[in-house]
């Protein structure tokens, strides 16, 4: 596995993240999924049509080496569930940000049930702002899920070991406004106070953080504030690089 970037405390690959989980060490993950935004519903309103900007799925992906985001939701599903099932083999923590939008909402609920036996918890991101939406008869999302996970024989009680609220604990609500376009090679990037502040609560210094789909970087950013060890995976070249950028400053610009 040939290693895209690497510091003292992180370590990024240009990869599918399914292809070498299996071969990595890590304790915690905190990651958020492709959303599947570009797959949309067609004009009979019966299925499923991919986005104009990503019609060419597999010649984009090709020529640029990039996540076209417009699987079927069957391939959407099955992504994320081959995902989940490698992390929970090796993390005693799995955090999962994803908002439910149209080409991933029957695939997320369909999650929801599979892994109903590994949900500790489940906290929601208020952004504090609404994402307009085009269509006046579809209602405004202001929020996303982070999902907690554990291995089955941790999830029968709501406890988290070294978490407690009298150390400056909240509750299962967090408000925090999205960065928006602030990183400009990625249109959604989360805050770093985000992961930031559940790495804080909810692991330790002896932990390897691990984010799969990486993006930008933020939550190996996060990781890298809080002098943690982290591993990002992210098929995108570009966003490697984007990362690799933010990973190189000593302190992240406000």
């Amino acid at each position: 596995m040939t290693k895209h970037y690497e510091d003292n405390h992180t370590t990024i690959y240009n990869n599918d993240c399914r292809a070498i989980l299996p071969h990595l060490d890590y304790t915690v993950a905190f990651t958020s999924p492709p959303y599947n935004m570009n797959l949309r519903v067609n004009a009979k309103q019966n299925g499923y049509i991919s986005r104009g900007t990503a019609q060419s799925a597999t010649v984009i992906s090709k020529k640029y080496n990039t996540y076209t985001d417009d699987l079927p939701i069957c391939d959407y599903y099955n992504m994320c569930e081959t995902v989940l099932q490698m992390l929970l083999q090796k993390c005693r923590l799995v955090f999962w940000n994803v908002q439910s939008v149209t080409g991933n909402k029957p695939a997320i609920m369909q999650l929801f049930g599979t892994f109903a036996k590994n949900t500790k918890e489940m906290i929601i991101w208020d952004k504090q702002q609404v994402a307009p939406s085009a269509n006046p008869h579809v209602m405004n999302s202001r929020f996303e899920y982070i999902w907690i996970l554990a291995p089955e024989k941790h999830c029968f009680t709501r406890s988290f070991d070294g978490f407690t609220r009298k150390h400056g604990g909240f509750d299962n609500v967090i408000s925090l406004l999205p960065m928006g376009k602030s990183i400009k090679e990625h249109g959604a990037t989360m805050p770093v106070q985000l992961p930031q502040t559940l790495l804080q609560h909810f692991t330790s210094t002896a932990d390897t953080v691990i984010d799969p789909f990486m993006g930008s970087g933020t939550t190996l950013r996060a990781a890298k504030n809080l002098n943690m060890q982290s591993i990002g995976i992210e098929i995108d070249k570009q966003y490697c690089e984007t990362a690799k950028k933010r990973l190189a400053q000593e302190v992240l610009p406000l």
